[in-house]
């Protein structure tokens, strides 16, 4: 061992020894004026401070002395002492991750908080009460308590309480996808954040706007957001959040495909992340360097950075990360041509996916709430101030009185009548107010009624329309080998896929409805209704006459007569028939095409220009019969696939690229035909937002 090395360790142990000894010092000092206090209340504040001491470290000890604070206070009546007692321990089992009872105890002190008018106290409990709905992802109560804290921080002046309040306000309708307003509420907290002369908070806000403004692709403004944030963290030399900001610099040149630099910018990320031994932020920024390395096809290193990235990812247990990597290994495995692996990894990303699936549907039907109370508090909010405006001119008012009152009688008697009629006019005032807050009240219980109907509806059409629709492996025991890609864009689907079996005869169909989400889901069901109906018929239908009828159906039911101003609701349909024993398909289409590949040649069949729902000219469907050989395959879909925008420019998949892409897999056994349709969909799709519902049915005879 060197000298020099001697000396360093020399320096660490005395520095760690003098920290040790300083903490405690602080103990022994704390227990002295423990042993020296002469009251109840100066005992329990002692207490307070030994609490304190403990609480981030040994949370037993920080308990004990937590309660005991709280008995003597309340043994004295002290209530502001309750109150901070309470608070302490709260604290104490939020650290645990105890968070029912964390919220129960800064509940209880915030209500002596209220009690006593501890109003940066109560500001403080608000906080922390949100920070615990935030955390179990309720939140519309975590943003009501966090509006709550922010109003009260904005009456006090408090501008550090204010800008972390707003800060969490934004953050909250950022993973709410609410960009509009995450940025609202940035952008307050960046103005506190400058009144209390906070750097980081001013760099933090910046950098929460540009985050937003990418994830609205307001693009422009997001760089210049990322930059200026880039210049307050280097002032601070806050490391690890400049390896955040170029981490999201980067994204942004990635997303605009200027991937040279992209990579610059994740490698000092990674280079930052390294020197701090911050696995959370290597495990990041490794899946955005290995797609860089997939895109330029360099397969190696792509590999090596998801490899061990996913080590990172499920060291932190980060699901999310892991799936993102499982997805990216299985892209690359499928690009490499190694189908094995490939599929291997795909199976791993949808176990993850799934138990993902619920959470994210919650937060979706969650989202609507959220955007309804945060309106509901800001009216409140917006009639407090119109009472505090009204009060202040009557005080403005008074004080006129007083100083004119001196001038004489006769001018203090005109000025009295002049009073009377003002403070009529104020009392109207107060009454059109009382009268609007009472009537804001009323409607907002009538939203909030209406708003709990609506996900109850939504949540409805979802059970309904997933029994309706058959699993996959139950659509039908006899049919030969299939597959079915089935992509909802929202949590229900305007598309939908149909079969029936009578003898052996197989009816199948796919429909792509008016719209989607719930006005398609609710179309879609009345279709897959109408198909059983007709269907029931003793009679074998053709596919034409099946489409006949259920045209006429929907145009009956839907009270379709052509008018002006009528919605054009209906549906794009292709339905075959198949005769499983002689393999004569017979089909019919409305708008959709149908495919049937032969070894290499793909071909096209047209269906009628016509949808399924009131025209001018309704002409009848046309009936077509194809005799099918070994190995053929068909294909029926929806548009959703094509017309997905994407890849390099942003723009759609086509049907070219469509045919093309079912020709190049046609070789492949039909389960691994799905899956990489499914992977070249979603790496088309990338960062782009789905655009349509997308079904697609793939049949081998």
């Amino acid at each position: 061992m060197s000298l020099n090395f001697k000396k360093i360790l020399a320096l660490i142990l005395l520095s760690l020894y003098s920290y040790a000894n300083s903490q405690d010092k602080a103990v022994d000092s704390l227990n002295k004026s423990f042993s020296l206090a002469q009251t109840d209340i100066q005992k329990a504040n002692t207490l307070q401070e030994l609490c304190k001491h403990f609480m981030f470290s040994e949370y037993n000890k920080a308990l004990v002395f937590g309660k005991q604070a709280l008995a003597l206070s309340e043994q004295s009546n002290y209530d502001k002492g309750c109150a901070k007692a309470l608070h302490n321990i709260g604290i104490v089992y939020y650290n645990l991750g105890n968070f029912d009872s964390a919220l129960h105890y800064f509940n209880s002190s915030l209500k002596i908080k209220q009690s006593i008018g501890d109003k940066k106290g109560m500001a403080s409990s608000y906080n922390n009460m949100g920070a615990i709905f935030d955390y179990r992802g309720d939140y519309n109560k975590a943003i009501l308590h966090y509006i709550n804290s922010l109003k009260i921080n904005e009456e006090l002046k408090n501008y550090e309480g204010a800008l972390s309040a707003a800060n969490n306000i934004g953050n909250v309708l950022s993973q709410q996808h609410n960009a509009n307003g995450a940025i609202k509420y940035y952008r307050i907290s960046l103005a506190y954040s400058k009144k209390a002369k906070n750097n980081k908070g001013i760099a933090d806000a910046l950098l929460n706007i540009g985050s937003a403004n990418f994830d609205s692709n307001r693009n422009d403004s997001a760089l210049i957001y990322f930059n200026q944030a880039k210049q307050y963290y280097l002032k601070e030399g806050d490391q690890e959040r400049v390896a955040t900001l170029y981490t999201s610099i980067g994204l942004w040149h990635k997303k605009m495909h200027q991937l040279d630099t992209a990579f610059n910018y994740f490698h000092k990320a990674e280079e930052i992340y390294a020197s701090m031994e911050n696995t959370q932020g290597l495990s990041q920024v490794y899946d955005h360097l290995g797609k860089i390395y997939l895109e330029k096809n360099n397969f190696n290193l792509a590999e090596k950075y998801f490899t061990e990235g996913l080590k990172y990812a499920k060291s932190l247990e980060a699901k999310d990360l892991q799936a993102s990597y499982y997805e990216s290994l299985a892209a690359l495995f499928s690009k490499k041509g190694d189908y094995n692996k490939a599929y291997k990894y795909h199976v791993l990303f949808y176990e993850i996916k799934d138990s993902l699936i619920t959470k994210e549907s919650l937060e979706q039907i969650a989202d609507m709430n959220v955007k309804y109370e945060t309106q509901k508090k800001e009216q409140e909010i917006n009639i407090l101030n119109k009472d505090n405006e009204v009060q202040t001119n009557n005080i403005k008012k008074q004080k006129i009185i007083i100083v004119i009152s001196v001038l004489g009688l006769i001018v203090t008697i005109l000025l009295s009548f002049l009073l009377l009629n003002t403070l009529k006019t104020t009392r109207k005032q107060k009454t059109i107010i009382e009268n609007q807050k009472r009537l804001v009240e009323e409607k907002n219980s009538i939203v909030e009624e209406k708003n709990r109907n609506i996900i109850d509806s939504i949540n409805y059409a979802k059970r309904i329309q997933l029994a309706l629709l058959k699993e996959e492996e139950h659509v039908s025991e006899h049919l030969p080998e299939h597959f079915i890609l089935f992509k909802p864009k929202d949590i229900v689907s305007g598309d939908f896929y149909w079969s029936f079996e009578k003898e052996e005869y197989w009816y199948f169909a796919v429909a792509d409805c008016t719209g989607h989400g719930v006005p398609g889901a609710f179309m879609s069901m009345l279709g897959i209704a109408f198909l059983n109906e007709i269907s029931a018929s003793t009679d074998l239908l053709a596919p034409a006459t099946i489409l006949d009828l259920l045209r006429e159906k929907l145009v009956k039911e839907m009270g379709q007569r052509g008018t002006d101003g009528e919605a054009k609701d209906g549906m794009d349909i292709s339905l075959v028939c198949l005769n499983m024993k002689t393999k004569q398909l017979q089909w019919a289409g409305a708008n959709n095409p149908l495919y049937i590949l032969r070894g290499e040649a793909l071909k096209e069949i047209k269906g009628n220009k016509q949808s399924i729902g009131f025209h001018e000219n309704m002409k009848p469907f046309t009936n077509f019969n194809i005799t099918l050989e070994n190995e053929d395959t068909f294909f029926l879909f929806t548009d959703g696939y094509a017309d997905q925008f994407g890849g390099p420019k942003g723009k759609k998949f086509k049907y070219s690229k469509f045919k093309e892409l079912l020709t190049s897999i046609a070789q492949e056994p039909m389960e691994k035909q799905k899956f990489l349709l499914n992977n070249h969909f979603e790496s088309w799709k990338s960062f782009h937002e789905q655009t349509d519902d997308v079904c697609v049915i793939g049949v081998r005879v």
